[in-house]
């Protein structure tokens, strides 16, 4: 015979967590957008706490009570976790010599442009948008345009 079968309570939550369990899983992983693997610990947590609270069982909605309560215990896991030591970042392979040349030879090609075309070109590789080189370099935003454009032009002709 098992302690369910001689507590009344122990019954209940046995029976709820045959029915729900699975289902408590998949609907705090689906809250969190975590993976169901990551939320199982947090589960288990809502149940033990449930068998402290049978006042719980008699509320009106013991499964809502189990998502907050399962939820909650996820996010404390993560939050009260070591952090974790930093480890060396994986070394990458270097590149193949060949992509190494055609870098260089590109890089020589932008360094062959005319002055201002390279200054706005350079920007341009950089990542600055087209009003940020014109801020910078106290250029029209036209003048932005075309020295791209023909930098583009340039390079395409001379590789």
């Amino acid at each position: 015979m098992s302690a369910a079968a001689d507590d009344p309570v122990h019954a209940r939550v046995e029976a709820l967590y045959r029915e729900y369990a699975p289902e408590l899983v998949g609907t705090v992983a689906g809250q969190l957008g975590w993976p169901r693997a990551r939320v199982e610990d947090g589960c288990q947590r809502a149940w033990v706490i449930l068998l402290r609270r049978p006042d719980v069982l008699d509320g009106p909605s013991p499964r809502g009570w189990l998502v907050t309560v399962a939820r909650h215990a996820c996010v404390r896991e993560l939050r009260d976790a070591p952090p974790l030591l930093a480890a060396d970042p994986p070394e990458r392979p270097a590149p193949p010599l060949d992509t190494l040349l055609d870098a260089r030879q590109a890089l020589r090609q932008v360094a062959a442009l005319r002055p201002v075309r390279r200054r706005v070109f350079e920007r341009h590789l950089a990542g600055l948008s087209y009003r940020e080189i014109e801020a910078e370099l106290g250029v029209t935003y036209t003048n932005v345009n075309r020295q791209v454009t023909e930098s583009r032009a340039e390079l395409r002709a001379a590789a």
